[in-house]
């Protein structure tokens, strides 16, 4: 038995009401796992496996009790208050579409005239949506028909920087910047 005592309330701040998810392209070996701890110590409140064209490995079973318990242990570590919810691999144009109903979707793709991530959210930061979804693709990046379709759906293509990361480095620098601006 237990008994507790509520001895403070805290209230919540409403800029930071903006829910953080990270769609990643499935990576090889323990890559992946180093994905989703970051994205856990960085502040993500959803991790959503993505199948993409370029997509190498999928992953199951057991994988998904491994990724589990590092989210478990990296929130401990962090001392979070909430678990990241880690869901089952999705395909790329489901996810886009999920991403598009409830928020924003921001494309991390390496390139010239790419707006930087972080100059993007100064641009919402009076405004900002319920859900900002980032994705980042898989080794070798997005297909030029997953590019397509999220520019004809409404995705928002930002950069990371000068930089061509691994899809796991991606996932930390992403996740700490949006961080900064919940």
């Amino acid at each position: 038995e237990v008994i507790a005592r509520v001895t403070e309330s805290l209230p919540v701040d409403p800029a930071s009401i903006t829910r953080l998810v990270v769609a990643v392209g499935v990576v090889k070996g323990d890559r992946f796992d180093y994905a989703v701890e970051k994205a856990v110590e960085c502040g993500a409140d959803r991790f959503l496996p993505m199948l993409c064209e370029h997509g190498v490995v999928l992953p199951g079973g057991k994988k998904n009790d491994r990724f589990n318990a590092i989210a478990l242990a990296a929130a401990k570590q962090c001392r979070r208050f909430t678990l990241m919810e880690l869901e089952p691999p999705r395909k790329f144009r489901e996810l886009l579409e999920e991403a598009l109903r409830h928020g924003v979707a921001l494309i991390c793709e390496c390139g010239d005239g790419m707006m930087a991530i972080d100059r993007y959210l100064e641009t919402i930061r009076d405004n900002p949506p319920a859900v900002i979804t980032v994705f980042i693709g898989p080794e070798g990046g997005f297909s030029d028909e997953e590019v397509k379709l999220a520019r004809e759906s409404g995705g928002i293509f930002v950069s990371l920087g000068k930089q061509i990361l691994r899809t796991e480095t991606a996932v930390a620098v992403a996740t700490g910047i949006l961080a900064l601006y919940r």
